[in-house]
């Protein structure tokens, strides 16, 4: 009797093993091909990024910038709700519908005061008020490219696979309570680093940096 216990806990074990790699495996051929996309596509989203850099327009003011990333957005299947929260520039890009949410933040507005030429040292534009010298250009193309990209993910049936294997319990919570929230932003390592967060649908909700905390996020907000 143990030895049949013994097999049959070791069959369960290689079963688990086997289909853990088989998911990894899964995820990082999903990357590949998103990478391969991305890539197809960098003249594109280049001339959409050096195009907002020259736009230049401030917060509330960016008229022509969000026209650009709202149009490209349409072309790529996209719900757009324009005019959110009674800010003429601020838009909603959506598609599919259900939990989780999965909601990727795009800046897109310059900052005063930094009017910077294209090149990798301080080199102010006399006479412009304000530029991407924050890097904000890059920050909403990103968003839109990476929003993209998922799309292609749900349509395809893949996004679970990306995203891993989840308990029951986690599942549950994650699809009553949960939306899943991305930021791209620029490293400083020549590469990128994505601000993940998880948050309740709240009347006020929480949007919690970790990155930015001296001290680590008390438990009753990560429940």
């Amino acid at each position: 009797m143990k030895n049949k216990l013994c097999c049959l806990t070791l069959l369960v074990f290689f079963f688990n093993y086997a289909s853990a790699q088989k998911a990894i495996a899964d995820r990082e051929k999903i990357k590949e091909d998103i990478t391969k996309n991305l890539q197809l596509k960098y003249q594109d989203y280049k001339t959409i990024a050096l195009d907002i850099w020259q736009f230049a327009e401030v917060g509330f003011k960016e008229i022509k910038s969000s026209e650009l990333l709202q149009h490209t957005l349409l072309d790529n299947g996209f719900k757009i709700d324009a005019g959110v929260a009674g800010m003429p520039t601020a838009f909603i890009a959506s598609y599919g519908s259900g939990k989780p949410v999965i909601a990727i933040l795009a800046e897109y507005d310059a900052l005063p005061g930094l009017a910077q030429k294209a090149i990798p040292e301080k080199n102010i534009i006399e006479g412009a008020s304000a530029g991407h010298g924050c890097g904000h250009h890059l920050f909403g193309t990103a968003s839109v490219a990476a929003g993209i990209e998922i799309k292609k993910l749900i349509e395809q049936k893949k996004i679970a696979k990306l995203y891993g294997y989840m308990d029951a319990r986690q599942k549950k919570v994650v699809q009553e309570k949960f939306i899943w929230y991305e930021m791209v932003y620029p490293g400083g390592r020549h590469g990128w680093q994505g601000n993940k967060q998880l948050h309740f649908q709240n009347l006020k909700t929480k949007f919690i940096y970790r990155h930015l905390l001296e001290k680590p996020v008390p438990k009753e907000l990560l429940r």
